[in-house]
């Protein structure tokens, strides 16, 4: 608590703009000014195991806004293997159709690129797509609120160990309210629900849905080189509806320097 109470007064005076960020387990749909790069980085671990997920994103404008391409890979860790292992790397453009007061609307289509490995676990093996939408709603001056409806489809994927290759979708749908406490520190409350396919020991297909509730905090610092913007941030996700329940901790660091 007192650290949260430093940060709190300490944000005001090293901060310059409100907070236009990805939630962290959903996109918002905000895309980047002509000239200014993001960098985000998350780093997950679970509780009661040595799991462990990294995730890397850099998102670059093309001519404008309305205009996004970005790439992302990361590196993850799973019971039952020694070491961990690159995943695969998604190639992303993104469109904003809509831009006006009080409401933003984005779709991402991405191409799944099969660079991790199968036999770890944090590969399908084939070339795969996927598909966001995101919207942006201000609901009142200190509240926002984000929408996620997407899929993602892996044509006749591997998995280690099953001589059968199955086709594999996910759906998700998500929401997150963000809260100003003021333009510099945000209070922040995600849902995501997630129903994905998967394959068994004998080859057949199986599916699992999860619901994933995820409270947390942002706040953005400034530093003079390139007027970069820094947000940290921390959540604590939960996830339900599978036994047993599973708790993790997520950190978040977003760094946005302006190259113009």
């Amino acid at each position: 608590m007192k650290v949260l109470l430093i940060l709190l007064a300490l944000v005001p005076l090293c901060a310059q703009s409100q907070i236009e960020d990805n939630s962290f387990l959903l996109e918002e749909a905000y895309n980047q000014e002509w000239g200014v790069y993001q960098f985000i980085q998350q780093y997950q671990t679970f509780n009661n195991s040595n799991n462990f997920a990294y995730a890397f994103t850099n998102e670059l404008p093309i001519t404008d806004k309305t205009h996004q391409f970005s790439y992302g890979f990361g590196y993850e860790r799973y019971d039952g293997v020694e070491h961990g292992s690159i995943t695969d790397t998604t190639l992303s453009y993104r469109w904003q159709p809509v831009n006006r007061d009080g409401l933003l609307v984005a779709d991402r289509f991405g191409l799944i690129v099969p660079t991790g490995s199968v036999e770890k676990g944090t590969s399908s093996g084939v070339y795969g797509f996927e598909f966001v939408q995101a919207a942006t709603i201000t609901m009142a001056p200190q509240w926002m609120n984000h929408w996620n409806f997407g899929f993602k489809v892996l044509p006749e994927a591997k998995t280690s160990g099953v001589d059968k290759r199955r086709t594999l979708s996910t759906f998700k749908a998500g929401t997150s309210f963000i809260y100003l406490l003021n333009d510099h520190f945000n209070l922040m409350l995600e849902g995501l629900l997630e129903s994905g396919q998967g394959v068994d020991e004998e080859g057949n297909k199986t599916n699992e849905t999860s619901f994933t509730i995820n409270p947390g905090f942002r706040f953005d610092m400034n530093l003079n080189w390139k007027d970069t913007q820094i947000v940290p941030g921390v959540s604590f996700p939960t996830e339900l509806l599978n036994s047993p329940t599973q708790h993790a901790v997520l950190f978040y660091l977003s760094v946005e320097p302006k190259f113009y």
